[in-house]
C-alpha cells in the first residue's frame, strides 16, 4: 500500500497532438510536497556549471555565480537544471569569491521529497508537448550517414546502410526501416518517513515494427566477432518545477545494430523480412518486491531469400531501439527492445546434405537503475525473449509426376518418378540430395541419391519388383542426418506377366553315354526388355543359354541336352528365374536313360547231373542225379548278345551258394550268323579255384550250351531246350581221398529245360513268387559279392 500524507501529481504528455492542449491540473495536487531544507536550487539562468568532463566524473561541480553567491554548506542537496540537471550533495566547499567549487557525491531523490508521488507518461516522440514546460528543447547526439528520423521521431530508416565492408565481405542493409511508438508510464511514490515505497515502470501495447532487407556477400571466408554500429543517438530534454524544485527529465533514444559472422567459403545471401510486435512490458517495485510483466503479440514475415553458394554459415543480426529516461543525468528506468534475426547454413561432406535457417524473435529488457532513486534498494531488470523460425530450406518435398502408375511386375515404369524441392516461400532448391528407396514391393531404382537441379527438380527410374503393391518413399536429409518433416510416398499397382515357356521337353530314351537335344522357346510378352537371371535343371540336363535380356515382344531359343549318366528315368522342372518373376517360371523336362547292354529277356529253368562219360563219380561226391535252378539274363550289346548265368552250386556242400557267371562274345566259341536266324553255340570255361574241400585240388568247369535261335527281332521262344555240357577236371596228384586217381576228368551233362521266359525287365506274373524272390535278389546284389548266398 501507498504510505502518502501529501501527493504531488506530475503528468507529462509527449506525442499526441491532444496532448498540447492540456494543462496539468492533477485534483491530487491539493498538497504541496515536502521538500527538505537543505535543498539549495541552482538555475542555469544564473549560474554557469565550469566543470570539464573528468572534473565531473570526479563528482566536482565548479560553479560561476552572476549574481548573488547562496548559502551553501557541506551535506546540502545541490539542484540545478543546466544540460540533464544534476543532483548532488556536498562533500566540501571552496569559495572564490562568485566562484565555487563543490566535491560532491550522487543525491537521490528521496534526499528532496517526502510524501511525492511522481507519475507520469511519455512516449518518445520528436513533437512530444508537456503543459507548461519552463524548458524543452530536442538534441540529435548521433545520425548515421544515410539514416533518417521520421514520423515525429518515432520511425527510422536506415536503408543502404553498410554495416561491414573489408574488401572480402560485406552485410549492408539495402532497405530498412524501424517504428517504435512507446507510450512509457513511470510512477514512484515516497513516503512520509522518507524512502521509495512504490515504483512501477510500463509500456502498454507498444508497437516495434521492422522491414529489413539484408545483403551478404563473402568472397572467400569471412569470421567477424560482434560487431556493433550505433544508427540513431537523441535527446529529449524536459526541464519542469515541482514546489520550486526544478525537475529534468531527458529521454533518450537509441536506435544501434550489432552484427556478428563466420563464413567458410564465398557466398551471396539477400534475405528480407518484417518483423511486427505488439509489446506490454514492465517492471514494480511494491511490498519490498520486484516483479516483471510481459506480454508479447509477433507478427513474423519472411519476404524474400536469395541464396547462392554452399557453405557453412552463421549470421546474426540485432536491430535494438534502446529507449532511457535519465533524471538529473542518471539513468533510471529502461527499455531495451532487441530485434534479433539470425541465419545459419549447415553443409555436411562428403553427402552434401544442408540445411538452412532465417529466425526472427525479440529479446526484451526492460529494468531500472536504482540509483536517482534512493540508496535503500538494489538495481532491477527483466529479460524476455521471443524467436521463431520464418524461413528454411530444405522445408517441403513434393511429388511432381510418377504417382499412382499401373506397370507390370519386373519391368520399367512407363514414367519416371519426380519430385521438387522447396523452401518455406515456395521457392525451387537446387543441389539438394534428395534420398529415394523401396520400401514395397522391392524391384530397383537407377539411382538411391539424386541432387535436384535449378528446377529443384529431382528424378529416378523404377524397375518394378514382383508384387501387386509397391511403394518407394523419397527424403531429404539435413546437414545433421536427420530428416526433415516432409516426404512423399509413390504408389504404384504392378500386373503379374510372366514369360512363356515352349518346347517339347520329353526325351524319350537315350541310352547312357549319348545325348540328345531339343530346343526350349522363351517369349517375353511384354514391351520392356526382361532380363533373365538364371535357368535351373534337374540332372542330367544341360541349356546353351542361362541368363540375358530379351527384348519387349521377343523370344529366346535355348538348346537343351540330355545326357544321361546312368540307366535310370530322368525327370523334373527347369525353370527360368527373372526380375518379373523371382520365383521362376516352370515346364515339365524328362528322359530315360537305358543301357547299351539292354536286357531283351530272362530264362528260368532247372538242370540236372545226368551221365559222366569217364570216371568214377561216385567216388567224387555222388553228384549225379542232382538237380538245381538256374536263371540266364540274356543282354543285347549292338549285334551281340550277353548271357548272364545265376546257377546253384553242384556241390552238396554248397546246397544254397548261387553263382555268376558272365559270358561276353569273345569268350563264345564260335558266333556264326544266318539270313533269317542268329544261332549261337555258347561254350566257356571257368577257373573255379580251390576245391572247398580239398585246397590242394583246383577245379575246372567246362560249359557248353546248345544251340540258341534268336530271330532277326532279337526275341527268344519259349520252351526252348538247352543242353549244357560241363566237365569237372582234377588234376592228378591232388592226392584225393575219394578219388582212385589223381589225374581223371569228370564230365556231366546239365540239361537246362528253360520253362519260362520273357523280354526286358519287366518280370511276368507267371513266374513263381520264389523265382521272383531269387531273380529280385540277384539283381540287387549281384555287384557286392562274388558268391550270392540265398536261402
Amino acid at each position: 500500500m501507498k504510505k502518502l500524507t501529501a501527493l504531488f501529481s506530475l503528468l507529462i504528455f509527449f506525442g499526441c497532438s491532444n496532448d498540447d492542449s492540456n494543462t496539468n491540473e492533477n485534483p491530487n495536487n491539493q498538497l504541496d510536497p515536502e521538500v527538505a531544507e537543505n535543498v539549495v536550487i541552482i538555475l542555469d539562468e544564473n549560474s554557469n556549471l565550469t566543470s570539464s568532463e573528468t572534473d565531473l566524473n570526479n563528482g566536482v561541480y565548479n560553479i560561476e555565480f552572476l549574481s548573488n553567491v547562496p548559502e551553501i554548506n557541506t551535506n546540502d542537496i545541490i539542484v540545478g537544471d543546466e544540460a540533464e540537471g544534476f543532483l548532488r550533495k556536498v562533500v566540501s566547499i571552496t569559495s572564490n569569491g562568485n566562484n565555487v567549487s563543490l566535491q560532491t557525491s550522487q543525491a537521490t531523490i528521496d534526499d528532496v521529497f517526502n510524501n511525492v508521488s511522481i507519475q507520469f507518461s511519455t512516449d518518445i516522440s520528436e513533437s512530444s508537448r508537456m503543459a507548461n514546460p519552463t524548458n524543452q528543447k530536442t538534441q540529435i547526439n548521433y545520425l548515421r550517414e544515410g539514416v533518417s528520423l521520421n514520423e515525429n521521431g518515432l520511425g527510422y530508416d536506415f536503408s543502404n546502410t553498410v554495416l561491414y565492408d573489408d574488401g572480402n565481405a560485406s552485410l549492408t542493409i539495402t532497405n530498412g526501416n524501424a517504428t517504435f511508438d512507446p507510450n512509457f508510464t513511470f510512477d514512484a511514490d515516497y513516503s512520509l518517513l522518507g524512502g521509495l515505497d512504490f515504483l512501477e515502470f510500463k509500456a502498454n501495447n507498444a508497437n516495434l515494427i521492422i522491414n529489413c532487407d539484408l545483403d551478404l556477400t563473402v568472397a572467400e571466408n569471412l569470421t567477424l566477432s560482434e560487431f556493433s554500429q550505433t544508427l540513431v543517438d537523441y535527446d529529449k530534454y524536459l526541464t519542469f518545477p515541482v514546489a520550486g524544485v526544478p525537475v529534468v527529465v531527458v529521454v533518450n533514444t537509441q536506435l544501434v545494430a550489432e552484427l556478428s559472422a563466420s563464413v567458410d567459403a564465398s557466398v551471396s545471401n539477400i534475405s528480407s523480412w518484417t518483423s511486427t510486435f505488439g509489446v506490454t512490458t514492465g517492471v514494480k517495485y511494491e511490498n519490498d518486491n520486484w516483479n516483471g510483466n510481459f506480454v508479447l503479440n509477433p507478427n513474423l514475415e519472411i519476404n524474400s531469400m536469395d541464396f547462392n553458394g554452399q557453405v557453412n554459415i552463421v549470421q546474426n543480426l540485432t536491430i535494438t531501439p534502446r529507449a532511457s529516461l535519465k533524471f538529473y543525468g542518471v539513468i533510471g528506468p529502461y527499455c531495451q527492445p532487441q530485434l534479433t534475426e539470425d541465419f545459419t547454413f549447415n553443409l555436411a561432406t562428403p553427402s552434401l546434405d544442408w540445411d538452412a535457417e532465417l529466425k526472427t524473435g525479440l529479446d526484451l529488457t526492460t529494468g531500472v537503475d536504482i540509483t536517482i532513486f534512493g540508496n535503500t534498494l538494489a538495481d532491477f531488470s527483466s529479460t524476455d525473449s521471443f524467436e521463431e523460425p520464418i524461413w528454411n530450406a530444405p522445408n517441403s518435398l513434393a511429388i511432381e509426376s510418377g504417382n499412382n502408375q499401373t506397370g507390370t511386375q519386373g519391368q520399367l515404369l512407363d514414367e519416371p518418378l519426380i519430385v521438387k524441392v522447396t523452401d518455406l516461400l515456395d521457392n525451387p532448391l537446387p543441389f539438394v540430395p534428395v534420398y529415394f528407396s523401396v520400401i514395397q514391393g522391392g524391384g530397383s531404382l537407377d539411382e538411391e541419391t539424386v541432387i535436384t537441379d535449378e528446377n529443384g527438380i529431382a528424378q529416378v527410374f523404377w524397375t518394378l519388383g514382383n508384387q501387386e503393391v509397391q511403394q518407394v518413399e523419397a527424403k531429404v536429409k539435413k546437414a545433421d542426418g536427420t530428416f526433415i518433416e516432409s516426404f512423399v510416398i509413390f504408389d504404384v499397382t504392378a500386373t503379374n506377366q510372366n514369360l512363356q515357356l515352349s518346347g517339347d521337353l520329353n526325351f524319350g530314351d537315350v541310352e547312357v553315354g549319348q545325348t540328345a537335344q531339343r530346343i526350349l522357346t522363351i517369349t517375353n510378352p511384354t514391351s520392356n526388355s526382361v532380363e533373365v537371371t538364371s535357368i535351373s535343371l534337374p540332372e542330367g540336363f544341360t541349356a546353351d543359354w542361362i541368363s540375358g535380356n530379351i527384348v519387349g515382344n521377343s523370344s529366346q531359343d535355348v538348346i537343351i541336352t540330355f545326357e544321361p549318366t546312368e540307366e535310370q528315368e530322368y525327370s523334373g522342372e527347369l525353370n527360368v528365374i527373372s526380375i518379373i518373376n523371382p520365383e521362376g517360371d516352370t515346364i515339365l523336362i524328362n528322359g530315360n536313360g537305358i543301357n547299351s547292354n539292354s536286357v531283351i529277356g530272362w530264362y528260368v529253368g532247372s538242370y540236372s547231373v545226368q551221365n559222366p562219360i569217364q570216371g568214377n563219380v561216385l567216388n567224387c561226391g555222388n553228384q549225379i542225379g542232382q538237380t538245381g535252378d538256374i536263371f540266364i539274363k540274356v543282354e543285347q550289346d549292338g549285334d551281340n548278345l550277353i548271357f548272364v548265368a545265376y546257377y546253384k552250386s553242384i556241390f552238396a556242400d554248397f546246397p544254397n551258394i548261387y553263382r555268376k557267371t558272365t559270358i561276353y562274345p569273345e569268350s563264345l566259341y564260335y558266333n556264326m550268323t544266318s539270313s533269317l536266324y542268329k544261332r549261337v553255340t555258347i561254350g566257356w570255361q571257368e577257373d573255379l579255384g580251390p576245391d572247398p574241400n580239398f585246397p590242394s585240388v583246383n577245379l575246372i568247369n567246362i560249359f557248353s550250351l546248345g544251340s540258341l535261335y534268336v530271330s532277326d527281332g532279337v526275341s527268344i521262344s519259349d520252351n526252348t531246350l538247352l543242353v549244357a555240357n560241363a566237365s569237372k577236371r582234377i588234376p592228378s596228384g591232388t592226392g584225393n581221398p575219394e578219388c582212385n586217381t589223381g589225374n581223371l576228368s569228370y564230365e556231366f551233362n546239365y540239361a537246362l529245360d528253360v520253362t519260362t521266359s520273357f523280354n526286358g525287365d519287366n518280370i511276368p506274373n507267371e513266374l513263381s513268387q520264389d523265382n521272383l524272390n531269387i531273380i529280385n535278389n540277384l539283381i540287387q546284389n549281384e555287384n557286392e559279392t562274388l558268391f550270392l548266398e540265398y536261402d
